[in-house]
């Protein structure tokens, strides 16, 4: 019984020290240097449950919702952690910390359209995967007869040389239906000081005050349509006025 004890104990032990440790940052297998190991966890955040935090790079985090499969945050910083499994503390939970460059709003995530016929719909998580040095969220949205449209993400982030934040969101279909399009919302909500542009092939759309003030599409209105059956990335690019977002 006593041994049973102790290593529950050191087993605790192990856990709260995984929990806790960023400590060293971790190479891939391309060498993509993570920020942390491991870089991709989960955890309740900014008092929000269900979410998925990736420490995609030095200056660019990411946190997924896995409620309604969508990209809850970006920023420069890292996760406080504290809390009763982290630093025995009762009552507060992790936390982001750092500067926001991109949090999600509008609560139509995922839409599909079938003819002339535009409708939500729920999207259900099915975790994540890894393959070589990138990670890999797997969602699903109602098909046709029963057999559910599968959707995989990869995000993964870079920093240009004047600081531009480039954050690229990488989405790959299948069983999708003749017809039918699909369409997720992308997260607008920034800092004020940061120009953010959209860009997929070409210019989506430049989320600025200009172009608001222009008539351009409201900040929880821009979506991205994504190809049937097929690979289609958008990224985003998040500067300042003069030219770098640092």
């Amino acid at each position: 019984m006593r041994r049973m004890v102790i290593f529950a104990a050191l087993t605790a032990v192990a856990g709260l020290a995984t929990a806790l440790g960023p400590a060293a940052p971790q190479a891939t297998e391309a060498g993509i240097e993570r920020p942390r190991d491991p870089w991709v966890f989960r955890c309740v955040l900014d008092k929000q449950a269900r979410m998925v935090v990736i420490a995609l790079h030095e200056h660019l985090w990411v946190a997924y919702d896995a409620t309604d499969c969508t990209l809850y945050k970006a920023w420069d910083g890292d996760v406080k952690f504290t809390g009763a499994v982290y630093d025995y503390v009762h009552g507060p939970q992790p936390q982001v910390r750092g500067r926001t460059l991109l949090y999600h709003e509008d609560e139509a995530v995922w839409k599909v359209r079938r003819g002339a016929a535009s409708e939500t719909v729920t999207a259900t998580w099915r975790g994540y995967r890894f393959e070589g040095d990138r990670v890999f969220l797997q969602y699903e949205l109602p098909g046709a007869n029963g057999t559910p449209i599968q959707i995989s993400e990869c995000p993964e982030a870079t920093m240009d040389d004047d600081g531009t934040y480039v954050l690229t969101r990488t989405f790959e279909t299948s069983n999708v239906p003749e017809g039918w399009v699909i369409n997720v919302a992308l997260s607008t909500r920034q800092d004020s000081d940061l120009h953010l542009t959209y860009t997929s092939g070409e210019t989506v759309v430049p989320m600025n005050d200009a172009n608001r003030a222009a008539g351009g599409p409201d900040y929880q209105s821009l979506r991205f349509t994504l190809t049937a059956n097929g690979t289609k990335s958008i990224t985003a690019r998040m500067t300042n006025s003069q030219g770098g977002a640092r």
